[in-house]
């Protein structure tokens, strides 16, 4: 059953989280366009139009792609906050993952350390500081 669902207007395609993947589909034809891996339980999903960069987040993972001509994979990051929640903000940059751990509740807030924004196609990657948790 799909768990994420996030629709591009601007390439009229469907972007959803099944199982161990994302799926690009084709919102006319529902026609199969591409398949990504994503960490098992993925069930959110976040598409910035401008840079083209679409987040899939699971509990403990988040995976970083590029929506562009063919979705592909950028990178996957490794959190150790657990939670299904989280906030992207395409204008500085930073990612916030509320959740929790040891049985404490976190917010773990991440920012790009490299020069290009989201205008440059990139999202959060894995040169990315820890500004709380």
């Amino acid at each position: 059953m799909p768990t994420g669902l996030v629709y591009d207007q601007q390439l009229d395609r469907l972007y959803v989280a099944i199982r161990n993947a994302v799926l690009e589909l084709d919102a006319k034809t529902g026609a199969e366009l591409g398949r990504v891996a994503a960490p098992t339980g993925t069930d959110r999903l976040w598409l910035d139009p401008k840079s083209r960069t679409l987040l899939a987040v699971s509990y403990g993972a988040v995976a970083v792609m590029h929506a562009g001509d063919r979705l592909a994979a950028v990178d996957e990051l490794p959190i150790d906050v657990k939670g299904h929640a989280f906030a992207f903000d395409a204008k500085t940059g930073f990612l916030y993952l509320p959740g929790g751990r040891d049985g404490r509740s976190k917010l773990l807030i991440l920012k790009q350390q490299s020069s290009g924004g989201p205008a440059s196609g990139r999202g959060p990657s894995r040169k990315e500081e820890v500004i709380a948790s």
